[in-house]
């Protein structure tokens, strides 16, 4: 035997019996933080997939800016995705049609349809001029296909185009204005907007590489370009998913899963500690033999703090199984029984945040709780 602390596998095993109500804790800790944390990790996932369907997926939509600064910003090598969108009649409330439907007519670039709205798409984007893009429904509303002919009907007369794709966009929104929405190409669609005397507010989407701290990325770049709350619009819905929105009501939420954290962290201090002073109680006389050969107080804390971490090899890779098995079984409930906003929930995906936060707080438990245990240990007499 080289030191004392050699001795720990083999208590472990001679004491399992004794032992088991603190694995039982250090299991329920662990199970209660990976199953909290991997179900959240789970309905931001969701979220974050909803709000990108939704709302698109960007970070930041430049307005009012000049476009030579937003050229130099769609070369910087932490941009991933960059586009341009103009729009006239978005409120349906100027006369533009085709066949009688109201027509909100929006001139993009490729990405903007790709990348920035992620719209499903069926033929390809209208590169040429008098093409366009048509969204979904209107293929059954006109009856028409790839390679069609349609006129656009606008104030200063009737425009004709060839249709090179539909895309799937907002179909309940065209159902409220009951009209359609149509794509072109940036000089298409300045063609229109001049021919018919129209203004419209130029809008730059911006999607960055990394989504990592990207309050400070948004930040650092309105600096350094010299931008205004006006100029940036952040897409609140995409950022509050990675907790990078300004909106303070939002970021009150990760506060509040620190606070579940750290309830759980406490209560299973007390009852890991609990338990470790009862099996330490029990087990005076082997403590007591350990000193009588000569054990220092030190080297007794240590023995117990290690053995008690020992006890984490098992203990904490079950609770995590528990938890992501729990979490696998409450996704599943909240995406067949309750669906609704919960439909999108993932099945048996894994969350490594999870894991990770329930790892932590089992070694994290274990090394506190052992603290008031050991120096109990380390006061026993070497009579004893």
């Amino acid at each position: 035997m080289r030191s004392y602390l050699s001795l720990v596998p083999i208590s472990a095993r001679v004491h399992r019996r004794q032992s088991r109500m603190t694995r039982i804790c250090i299991i329920l800790a662990v199970f209660l933080v990976t199953a909290l944390f991997s179900i959240a990790d789970m309905w931001l996932a969701s979220e974050k997939d909803a709000m990108i369907d939704k709302h698109g997926n960007w970070h930041i939509l430049l307005q009012n800016v000049p476009g030579i600064e937003t050229e130099l910003v769609g070369g910087r090598s932490d941009v991933a995705v960059a586009a341009w969108c103009d729009a006239v009649n978005t409120d349906a409330d100027k006369d533009y049609y085709i066949d009688g439907r109201k027509t909100a007519i929006y001139g993009v670039e490729a990405s903007y349809i790709a990348d920035i709205r992620n719209y499903p798409m069926e033929g390809v984007y209208p590169q040429n001029n008098g093409e366009i893009l048509l969204s979904e429904d209107a293929k059954e509303l006109f009856g028409v296909k790839v390679g069609d002919s349609i006129t656009l009907n606008t104030h200063a007369g009737d425009l004709g185009y060839t249709i090179t794709g539909f895309y799937q966009d907002d179909s309940e929104f065209n159902s409220m204005v009951n009209g359609i929405c149509v794509y072109v190409n940036r000089d298409t669609f300045n063609h229109i907007r001049s021919l018919n005397g129209e203004t419209s507010a130029s809008q730059f989407y911006i999607r960055f590489q990394n989504e990592n701290r990207l309050k400070k990325t948004i930040a650092d770049f309105k600096l350094k370009y010299n931008l205004t709350d006006e100029n940036v619009k952040e897409n609140m819905a995409v950022l509050s998913m990675l907790g990078a929105s300004s909106n303070d009501s939002i970021n009150q939420l990760y506060p509040l899963a620190a606070i579940c954290f750290v309830i759980i962290l406490i209560s299973g201090v007390f009852m890991i500690s609990s338990c470790m002073n009862s099996t330490v109680a029990q087990r005076t006389k082997f403590f007591g033999m350990m000193r009588c050969i000569g054990a220092s107080k030190k080297q007794i804390i240590h023995f117990v703090r290690l053995e008690a971490l020992n006890w984490c090899k098992t203990a904490i890779p079950i609770g995590c199984i528990l938890g992501t098995i729990t979490c696998w079984i409450l996704c599943a409930i909240l995406r067949f029984l309750v669906k609704g906003e919960w439909a999108d929930m993932p099945l048996f995906s894994v969350s490594v945040t999870g894991i990770l936060c329930g790892a932590v707080v089992g070694i994290v438990t274990v090394f506190i709780a052992a603290h008031s245990p050991a120096k109990q240990a380390a006061k026993v007499s070497p009579v004893a």
